[in-house]
């Protein structure tokens, strides 16, 4: 389909036996309008500090000091030996997540996501004249916080114990120089969330080169350049709400046919609140009338 063409939907309307008018025949179409609005597109974008939004987590973890922990800090570094040196190679994995965005208030739990795009901004770059080392990203499958470290993890991050399959992969350089953001498209990995799966974000894990011992190094949510630290971008479709209950379809199948009716007969005469609809203490005619006067 056409992005620009416009998105229709199907809408149920309970029609009561009332003549048409004018004004009635206005709020149907109104209705309709309303309910089809609620149901198109929308974007929303996650980023520490913009909109109220707070709910950005991030930290790395450093095989050269395997119990610090780097929460608090503005850049994380994906590094395949943190301290360059030619004797080790200590590495240095980076974890981000943006919690709360599953949300009644932000994407309701079961829409459809139609982009997603995650931006981050590389303010310290790969500038080896004698290779080109990628980085990695995997979804995270197991739990963490920025108080984690690389001991606290059981020696760092490994797939598959710890990571689901790559997702994607990106340049660790700068190209050009003043280039420093990467947008990682991240669509499946939020439709998973969206649908139920645990939310424990990405990990960036440098790639292994023998000899490389330069790294990255990442803005993060306490980075000091607001519009520098990571964002989520989400266009989304909303789940289609449920019809509304229709009175008088007391099994709750959808429609007022004969097992309505059984019941209101099983029930005549008593004072049974979950058949009585005028709740006049009884349920007797007004309930009879009012199931053959819906029934399909």
């Amino acid at each position: 389909m056409d992005e620009t063409e416009p998105r229709f939907r199907t809408v149920a309307i309970l029609w009561h036996h009332a003549p048409m008018t004018q004004s009635n025949a206005c709020l149907i179409v109104a209705s309709v309008l309303c309910a089809s609005s609620a149901w198109s597109d929308q974007t929303i974008s996650f980023r520490q500090g913009e909109n109220g939004y707070a709910g950005t987590l991030d930290t790395w973890v450093n095989q050269d000091s395997p119990n610090s922990s780097y929460g608090n800090d503005g850049t994380r570094w994906v590094d395949d030996d943190v301290p360059n040196s030619v004797f080790s190679d200590y590495r240095g994995q980076a974890l981000l997540r943006f919690d709360g965005i599953i949300a009644d208030t932000a994407i309701p739990t079961g829409s459809t996501i139609v982009s997603a795009t995650l931006e981050i901004h590389v303010v310290e770059d790969i500038d080896t004249p004698f290779w080109n080392p990628y980085v990695d990203m995997y979804p995270v499958i197991r739990a963490w916080d920025e108080g984690s470290t690389w001991n606290s993890l059981d020696g760092g991050l490994s797939q598959p114990q710890d990571l689901a399959p790559r997702w994607a992969s990106f340049n660790g350089d700068n190209e050009p120089e003043d280039n420093s953001i990467r947008l990682i498209g991240v669509t499946g990995l939020v439709q998973a969330w969206a649908d139920g799966q645990p939310n424990w974000g990405v990990a960036f894990l440098p790639e292994i080169i023998n000899g490389n011992d330069d790294g990255i190094e990442i803005a993060t949510s306490e980075w000091g350049t607001v519009g520098q630290r990571p964002k989520l971008t989400v266009t989304f479709i909303p789940p289609i709400p449920p019809p509304p209950p229709v009175e008088g379809d007391f099994n709750g199948d959808g429609v007022v046919n004969g097992i309505d009716l059984a019941l209101i007969l099983g029930a005549w005469g008593a004072n049974a609140p979950e058949y009585d609809l005028n709740n006049d203490g009884t349920v007797g005619g007004y309930e009879l009338a009012y199931v053959l006067g819906l029934w399909t």
